[in-house]
């Protein structure tokens, strides 16, 4: 069986439309992040998979610290950059990075 996978790349919302959007527990998440960027990608990202899989999927995080939905078969994996955020949900194992086109890469091993 072909597994179904579904990859979303956008540019986060402002921060008081994601507020309006996500539920409490997203909310209480994010209640302590100094930083308004990092608010932003985390509610968008949160945002989305609840988009797509439902208002009751509920995040979680491994022993490695990579986010996963606890009650549902799909897998998840979410990257962040300054101006978007990505999300790919499948049905079996995944990954998903995204960086910046002006970043410089002369430190990433071959």
């Amino acid at each position: 069986m072909k597994s179904s996978t579904r990859l979303f790349i956008e540019p986060p919302l402002a921060e008081d439309e994601l507020l309006k959007l996500v539920g409490e527990a997203e909310r209480s998440y994010v209640a302590d992040f100094s930083s308004e960027r990092r608010r932003r990608e985390a509610l968008m990202w949160r945002y989305i998979i609840h988009r797509e899989l439902g208002a009751d999927a509920q995040i979680a995080y491994n022993e490695n610290g990579a986010p996963r939905v606890l009650n549902r078969k799909e897998q998840i994996s979410v990257s962040h950059s300054a101006d978007f955020v990505a999300v790919v949900i499948s049905e079996g194992r995944c990954a998903v990075d995204i960086e910046r086109l002006d970043r410089n890469f002369d430190r990433v091993a071959e």
